[in-house]
């Protein structure tokens, strides 16, 4: 039997990770970030391994990724009445299916804003002396997730898996409360938020 979940997709610090620990605030509701997941192993083999890969935002392998998953979900006592909220995988189109594997995917949650309001936040929020460089790799990143895992959108409305955007350019509470509504919506998920 697979684990019923969400995916909630957007660029680096678009607050999947704010909105998915909110979410888990609720009973028989669970998240699961990768890269936190990969941040605990800091000290682990994996960890030391992948800590660079990480650091610089990169994209760890769709076998780590999924590795990562498993064990969160077993750490945490997750069980197949949880509904389960993944950040931070699937990245690509590639890990689509991998993730098949281990969940079925419910509903997909869209947080993407423009290019500009995402570069200006995380310049903004990142002022240092290394103002060029932050620059750079946000422009880096922003690419990569254009590229990569803004695709994985398009696979899961291609499969008929509902799609919600929502722009996380408001408060944390708006954000959260649309994500609620859009989850209450769809017959799938409704029951875990009545």
């Amino acid at each position: 039997m697979k684990y019923s979940s969400v995916v909630i997709i957007g660029p680096p610090g678009s607050g999947k990770g704010t909105q998915g620990e909110k979410l888990a605030e609720l009973a028989s509701v669970g998240h699961i970030s990768t890269g936190d997941a990969l941040r605990r192993q800091e000290s682990s083999p994996l960890g030391k391994k992948y800590q660079a890969t990480l650091a610089e935002g990169e994209f760890f392998p769709d076998h780590i990724a999924m590795q990562l998953v498993r064990q969160e979900i077993e750490e945490r006592g997750y069980t197949h009445n949880h509904l389960i909220f993944f950040d931070g995988v699937p990245r690509t189109v590639r890990q689509v299916p991998s993730l098949d594997e281990i969940a079925q995917v419910l509903h997909v949650i869209s947080l993407h804003t423009s290019d500009e309001d995402f570069i200006r936040g995380r310049v903004w929020r990142r002022n240092t002396r290394k103002y060029d460089r932050n620059l750079d790799d946000t422009k880096r990143r922003i690419r990569e997730y254009r590229e990569l895992t803004f695709p994985v959108i398009a696979e899961y409305e291609r499969r008929g898996v509902p799609v919600s955007h929502v722009l996380p350019n408001q408060s944390i509470d708006n954000v959260y409360q649309q994500i609620v509504d859009a989850l209450k919506k769809n017959p799938e998920t409704m029951r875990w938020f009545l």
